[in-house]
């Protein structure tokens, strides 16, 4: 069974995120061209943990990615993702299943 990244790799991958933007920037890389313009401190490392692990982002072929509302924290970050033929909702911000 597919097990829910922990909190110390969700950290893992935002910080190999910021190492990335910071790399970038001290090569000279404008932000509007850079991985900074193109991702999200939260959800992006998020995303890549829960891929990591061998989830898959629920998508419809109306909506690549939708966001819904946590049921704990209230705010938009919660995705659907599939593993093991079950469909498990995770908030980004506060791992709320």
């Amino acid at each position: 069974m597919t097990s829910i990244p922990t909190r110390k790799e969700f950290l893992r991958e935002r910080n190999k995120l910021a190492a990335k933007i910071a790399a970038e920037k001290m090569a000279g890389v404008r932000p509007s061209e850079g991985t900074k313009a193109i991702s999200d401190p939260v959800v992006t490392p998020f995303l890549t943990a829960m891929k990591n692990a061998g989830f898959v982002l629920k998508q419809t072929p109306k909506v690549a990615v939708q966001a819904r509302s946590c049921k704990k924290c209230q705010r938009k970050m919660a995705y659907a993702f599939l593993a093991d033929d079950q469909e498990i909702t995770v908030c980004a911000k506060c791992d709320t299943r």
